[in-house]
């Protein structure tokens, strides 16, 4: 009897039990992966809130120096207020400035969006939709498209989208897409500026008639 216990104290693992072991293991690494991974976008997070925050307090004064009046561009506010420059980066933005066009413009990176001159009647219908409505956004913490082959991060990204609103406070929103059909029969895709700014239905056909309908874009 003491000899067949010694046989099983010092037999190995059989080939189902390490094929069971490995599988703990695989699961285990990929849930440790995946918390690692939401916990570096969270921090990635709130450092771009606090920024957003920054750039709420200096675009009051801005007003409160133009009788009320929101500056037509980045460029204008950084003129008037050269220190709020660094609040324009987001450290989730690894790229040379996810809004080229104000990275050009005020020759830095720039990773927030800025509602600035749009249409005539645009600023009133979106007001008269949502007072607290958007005024500036960075798209960077929501999930990157595969494959997307699209240069706007707007439309390269999906999801969540953190939305500096009208009175100085931080929203964060999930911002999905659009689907719809040009004149030409043409089927779009895309996240309008109302949908970043504001949560209200869109009520200016300028720029969110052409797709007005919900839908899982194509390249998720």
């Amino acid at each position: 009897m003491g000899r067949f216990r010694r046989l099983a104290a010092t037999r190995g693992f059989t080939l189902i039990e390490l094929l069971a072991v490995i599988a703990i293991v695989a699961i285990t690494a990929t849930l440790v992966f995946s918390a690692m991974s939401v916990a570096k976008a969270k921090a990635k997070e709130a450092p771009c809130i606090s920024n957003l925050r920054q750039l709420g307090a200096a675009m009051e004064m801005y007003r409160a120096d133009s009788d009320g009046a929101y500056p037509l561009m980045l460029k204008n506010l950084v003129a008037a207020s050269p220190q709020i420059l660094p609040a324009l980066r987001c450290p989730a933005d690894d790229g040379p400035g996810a809004n080229k066009q104000d990275t050009d413009r005020v020759g830095s990176k720039v990773s927030v969006y800025y509602w600035g001159p749009y249409p005539d009647g645009y600023r009133d219908a979106i007001t008269a939709a949502d007072t607290n409505h958007g005024i500036a956004y960075c798209v960077l913490h929501g999930r990157k498209l595969p494959n997307s082959g699209e240069a706007d991060a707007r439309l390269d990204t999906t999801g969540r989208v953190l939305r500096l609103l009208a009175d100085s406070s931080v929203h964060i929103a999930n911002v999905g897409f659009h689907c719809g059909k040009t004149p030409e029969g043409v089927t779009i895709e895309f996240r309008s500026e109302w949908s970043l700014l504001t949560d209200a239905p869109c009520t200016n056909g300028l720029l969110c008639d052409a797709a007005p309908d919900p839908c899982k874009d194509s390249r998720e």
